[in-house]
């Protein structure tokens, strides 16, 4: 779960995907939120 996560898990787990079907709006929304 990216958004309930910090961005640095949210981060591991789009790694450990490697793919933009793991809801990049949620990815780009926790990174937004962060810096």
């Amino acid at each position: 779960m990216c958004d309930f996560n910090p961005v640095d898990n949210c981060l591991i787990e789009y790694n450990q995907s490697f793919n933009v079907r793991i809801k990049p709006e949620l990815h780009k929304r926790a990174a937004t939120v962060n810096f």
